[in-house]
């Protein structure tokens, strides 16, 4: 697999402080053999995500420094399952994680019309007022893109009302979510300086998916 990217922050040192093109070889190589965790495609080339869902940075000078996950200021993943309710028409699957987080994925029944929904609430990204948050949905190491209004700002995203292509978007995170057999997804937020929330995928499938359909297939 072609890493020659790595946001690896020894990287970013190495550079700033001119090390030589074996060296950086060398370095690459190094991650390459102890990431602790897996590669994720990042937004400049591959990181090497712990197990917790943090990336993994550098610690120290090279060649003697190491490899380490901050997981004392990494998102927590979640000990949480998925949750499905349902109620006055309204169809919701929810997950939270240990940090508070929590991801809400619903089809709302407005008695003329059903629409999809998708909340994010996380007390460790604040919004401002009527802008646009990018927001990837990092699955089975596939990045899924979608755009939700900020509203009003604070802590919490909410798509209510969701344009075509949102609605799209939020149908390919939904499947690939019912669909995935890892143990954990994580939510990234570039406006962030990509910051990510990790959560479960414990009971997904069966939250998510209704008679065959997911959640917001036909709503």
């Amino acid at each position: 697999m072609n890493r020659k990217f790595l946001i690896v922050e020894s990287l970013l040192l190495a550079l700033s402080t001119g090390l030589a093109t074996n060296d950086l070889s060398a370095q690459q190589q190094y991650f390459d053999q102890h990431c602790p965790g897996r590669w994720v495609q990042g937004p400049s080339g591959q990181n090497c995500m712990c197990p917790d869902g943090s990336l993994a940075n550098y610690q120290g000078t090279w060649p003697r420094g190491r490899i380490v996950c901050p997981s004392a200021q990494a998102p927590r993943a979640a000990r949480k399952d998925w949750t499905f309710s349902f109620g006055q028409g309204t169809f919701e699957a929810t997950v939270r994680n240990v940090g508070g987080s929590s991801v809400v994925i619903a089809c709302v029944d407005r008695f003329t019309n059903k629409a999809p929904s998708l909340t994010l609430h996380s007390w460790n990204f604040q919004w401002r007022a009527r802008q646009e948050a990018a927001v990837n949905f990092i699955i089975d190491d596939t990045r899924y893109s979608i755009a939700i209004p900020t509203g009003a700002g604070g802590f919490t995203l909410a798509l209510d009302d969701p344009s075509p292509k949102a609605r799209s978007d939020l149908e390919k995170i939904v499947l690939a979510l019912a669909n995935s057999n890892e143990a954990t997804f994580a939510i990234e937020f570039p406006q962030h300086d990509y910051r990510i929330d990790v959560f479960s995928l414990s009971g997904a499938n069966e939250a998510l998916v209704i008679g065959g359909k997911t959640i917001v297939g036909d709503c």
